[in-house]
């Protein structure tokens, strides 16, 4: 969330960050962007942030753990002066309380107490607070701002939450199970008896309070309604939501509907990559339209196939820095722990090629529907699913390149150059049956092109019987198998498996590189 600068009152802002305390509270995590907090914001926010060691908020914490002064005077905003500590370039230098003599400590020596203080709070990262205060004048505060349909009611010192105007529930730490932490005062014995492996465990038994689990799974289980105390609204559920606690299941569900909703925000994107295809094989079809099923037209029907061939090779390059920028999320994120890195990778293969398909054959159908190639289900269906693959085979080549290589321009000279190796070595060009030197013909086994312009050779051609006019001369050709014998010597399965073999190689290989190389790197 952005603060309103303009537009909206600052108050709105204000009861925004209220409201979210409450949702917080609710065992939901809550993540936000806050650019250039308010006073009455930040003071909000402090109030929020005290797992980080100190009921009182981030200033204490850095005051207490680290040491360095905190002066509102000269630093300003304790948001401000957090972020100049923690700039990479920092050459802010810190004047320690009591040394009256000028003396200083250096950034260099700020930077490692900074990284050890990180250190020893993630090593503590799932336990949660004893107590995190919250008065009754931030309860109804919070009260005021809720959206509608919640409310917040303080009875004594025990908080309840009524949601769309039904009867007042208390509030229960821990699991999520059944009702999002929040359990009906009609079921605190099952809520109080609840453990998660040492996690808080929920409930609400002796008088409304939540009992506070130990972090061993032994101590939990030996907690009885004796151990319960009250923890107020904004205590939350800290280890319940800590890094692995979700499944690998439940990330790629949550990252593989991020994927789809990022294709559908981007609508410029996913629709001009689909225009660029069908108006991109409007013209190639233009140029073959209705090709003559003669003899003589066996030519330009080679031409035609490869000339599709190459087309939807080349299509990925209209979105190349965006293969580049996906990929390079995708390690950034992992490398800050924020999912798995498996997890974040399927789901965007499943995103990425259903539309990357969905291009492909557009592109293929109307150009082979405009030239008039064989007709026939089965044909138009084999000659669709080759184009397809081989669209899908270079996109990888791209994403592998992005990852293995230092930046967007080898990245791009990669791809190209392995997509001219692949032109030459597709039989096409040069027959390998020409070639003199038999090393130089064994190269061809190195493209994927070799394959996915036989078959559709064969495809086109295979079994067919082609009438030649009168005085045609040499150049008519009227059995088709003459045709397919002059470039393709395998089958159509033994295509489709390479094509297959080649392009979950280069996802094996792209993910080795990204898991192995650099998200190892990143972290250091």
């Amino acid at each position: 969330m952005d603060e309103p600068t303009s537009g909206v009152d600052s108050t709105a802002a204000l009861k925004i960050i209220l409201y979210l305390k409450v949702y917080a509270a609710r065992s939901h995590t809550v993540i936000t962007t806050l650019h250039q907090p308010s006073s009455a914001i930040w003071n909000e926010i402090e109030k929020m942030a005290g797992y980080l060691g100190s009921p009182q908020g981030v200033v204490p914490y850095f005051n207490g753990e680290l040491g360095l002064q905190y002066i509102p005077e000269r630093n300003g905003l304790p948001s401000d002066w957090v972020m100049d500590l923690m700039s990479p370039g920092m050459a802010l230098v810190i004047h320690q309380e009591g040394q009256g003599d000028g003396n200083c400590k250096a950034a260099d020596g700020v930077r490692e107490r900074l990284e050890a203080a990180a250190a020893r709070f993630q090593s503590r990262w799932g336990s949660a607070p004893d107590q995190n205060q919250m008065g009754n004048d931030d309860v109804a505060a919070a009260n005021d701002a809720s959206a509608p349909n919640i409310d917040v009611i303080v009875d004594g010192d025990t908080t309840f939450i009524t949601a769309n105007g039904g009867s007042a529930a208390k509030v229960a730490i821990g699991s999520n199970e059944g009702n999002d932490g929040i359990a009906p005062s009609d079921d605190c014995s099952a809520a109080c008896s609840r453990s998660d492996d040492g996690a808080v465990a929920a409930g609400c038994c002796s008088g409304g309070g939540g009992r506070i689990a130990s972090s061993s799974s032994s101590s939990a289980a030996a907690a009885s309604a004796d151990d319960c105390v009250r923890v107020p609204i904004a205590a939350g559920d800290v280890s319940s939501h800590t890094a692995g606690r979700s499944t690998w299941m439940h990330q790629f569900a949550v990252l593989l509907k991020r994927e789809v909703q990022m294709i559908t925000r981007n609508r410029a994107d996913a629709g001009g990559r689909m225009v660029t295809c069908m108006l991109t094989g409007l013209l190639q079809g233009l140029v073959f339209l209705n090709l003559n099923n003669e003899g003589t037209a066996w030519q330009s029907r080679l031409g035609c196939i490869f000339l599709n061939l190459i087309i939807v090779t080349e299509l990925p390059f209209i979105n190349m820095g965006l293969i580049l920028s996906d990929a390079w999320l995708l390690i950034r994120e992992a490398a800050e722990g924020m999912y798995s890195a498996t997890a974040c990778y399927a789901a965007r293969l499943v995103v990425n090629t259903v539309l990357n398909r969905l291009n492909a054959a557009v592109y293929a159908l109307t150009a082979y529907g405009l030239a008039g190639l064989r007709p026939g289900g089965e044909h138009i269906c084999v000659f669709v699913v080759i184009l397809v693959v081989s669209h899908l085979i270079m996109c990888q080549i791209m994403a592998f390149g992005a990852v293995v290589l230092p930046n967007q321009d080898t990245a791009f000279m990669f791809a190209v150059a392995l997509a001219v190796w692949h032109v030459l070595l597709a039989n096409f060009p040069f027959r390998w049956k020409d070639i003199s030197w038999s090393w130089v013909a064994a190269l061809r086994f190195g493209s994927p092109m070799y394959f996915s312009f036989g078959s559709p050779v064969g495809n086109e051609f295979g079994g067919r019987t082609l009438p030649c006019p009168l005085r045609s001369g040499p150049i008519c050709i009227s059995d088709g198998d003459d045709v397919v014998a002059l470039y393709k010597d395998y089958s159509l399965g033994t295509t489709l498996v390479v094509l297959a073999a080649w392009w979950v190689g280069l996802h094996g290989l792209t993910f080795g590189a990204m898991a192995a190389w650099r998200i190892r790197q990143l972290r250091g």
